[in-house]
């Protein structure tokens, strides 16, 4: 059976911007992109 190698992304719906983007710096240390209006990370 093959294994999962890669993922690309994923798109959870959030409700509370300011706290997604706070966690997504202190835990993961992604840092935030504001592309096109939308709210992005990656990680670095």
């Amino acid at each position: 059976m093959a294994g999962i190698k890669l993922i690309h992304h994923v798109n959870v719906p959030i409700s509370d911007h300011e706290r997604t983007r706070e966690w997504y710096e202190k835990v993961l240390c992604a840092e935030y992109l504001d592309r096109y209006g939308t709210d992005s990370f990656r990680c670095v």
